[in-house]
């Protein structure tokens, strides 16, 4: 879906970037009290010259530079700047999303190799170690959910961030917004790391891990 909406040289009419334009065009661009009267030369053609010195058309003048950036052609490659950077970030992206549909996976083969018990969960000490003997059902059951829920965020995520990051134009936001869809996957990882106690971290690091 994110492929197919990609557009080759940027989604810059869905930013709204066009009809701003045309909007500019009616109302600024050829208007005789922004035109530089000295040499008779309307606001409109300045901004396409991308003349740094204005006072008025500045916002369309960064929007052509934009424009350009994204359109153009690397050295040797049938496709433009930004389309190479958006496939690029849309694959970096979808590597994270594999990853954490894999650990998903992984976990879930886990929880059925372990015996499950009606009322309570059962440790054994191991020398320096913890050993999961046993998982209570209800226990198990939260597992579960848990695991629901990463797999909803990551297939929620996958879609929308895949679409939002095809319909991205900016080369700067394109790197930006990749990298905040890939925090999100890491969020559960912080929040382990900053609000469980350490004493539960050091229990969880000495426990063996599953067959």
């Amino acid at each position: 879906v994110a492929l197919n909406d990609m557009a080759p040289s940027g989604n810059f009419a869905n930013d709204g970037v066009v009809s701003a334009a045309k909007i500019w065009r009616v109302s600024h661009a050829h208007n005789v009290d922004f035109m530089d009267k000295a040499n008779w030369v309307s606001l409109d053609t300045l901004v396409c010259a991308t003349d740094g010195a204005l006072i008025f058309g500045n916002a369309q003048v960064s929007s052509l530079k934009e424009i350009g950036f994204y359109d153009d052609s690397l050295a040797g490659a049938p496709i433009s700047a930004g389309h190479a950077l958006a496939l690029v970030c849309l694959a970096i992206f979808g590597l994270s999303i594999a990853q954490e549909l894999l650990k998903c996976v992984c976990f879930f083969e886990a929880l059925l190799m372990v015996p499950r018990n009606l009322n309570k969960t059962r440790v054994a000490v191991n020398g320096d170690e913890f050993m999961l003997i046993s998982i209570g059902f209800c226990r198990l059951l939260v597992m579960l959910g848990t695991l629901c829920l990463r797999l909803w965020i990551a297939g929620t995520l996958l879609y929308a961030g895949g679409r939002w990051l095809s319909n991205t134009s900016s080369l700067s936001d394109l790197l930006l917004n990749c990298a905040a869809l890939v925090f999100v996957l890491e969020l559960d990882e912080l929040l382990y790391m900053t609000l469980v106690p350490s004493f539960v971290q050091g229990i969880v690091s000495r426990l063996q891990p599953l067959p």
